[in-house]
């Protein structure tokens, strides 16, 4: 992924993006002539306004796409909750994407989570 640094060193991106680990689910809605497109993949990081995850494969950039997170912590320790995002491609190369989060929302899952 490209820079967020300036020739100074500056942070351009207005939000905290925060480095973590963890396997994401992807598809991609159908957009013009291009067909939906499911994947894994592993999210590099995330903030308040986009996420940066592994692909399979390239993603057209302008796609809408839906993304879904097994999210670390669980209510009173017990019931396991993932985390569902809606956004679109802004950036992508071969194995990595980046999405703008136009929604998201938490929501609680079976015993059994996605893998």
């Amino acid at each position: 992924m490209r820079s967020a640094f300036s020739l100074f060193g500056v942070e351009r991106r207005s939000k905290l993006r925060f480095d973590i680990d963890q396997d994401v689910c992807y598809r991609t809605m159908p957009y013009g002539q291009s067909s939906a497109e499911v994947g894994i993949g592993k999210i590099q990081n995330i903030s308040s306004g986009g996420v940066w995850f592994t692909t399979e494969d390239m993603l057209a950039t302008g796609v809408p796409v839906e993304l879904a997170v097994n999210w670390p912590a669980r209510i009173n320790n017990i019931c396991p909750i993932k985390l569902v995002i809606h956004g679109c491609v802004v950036r992508s190369s071969e194995h990595d994407a980046a999405i703008a989060i136009k929604h998201y929302e938490f929501r609680t899952q079976g015993r059994n989570a996605i893998h």
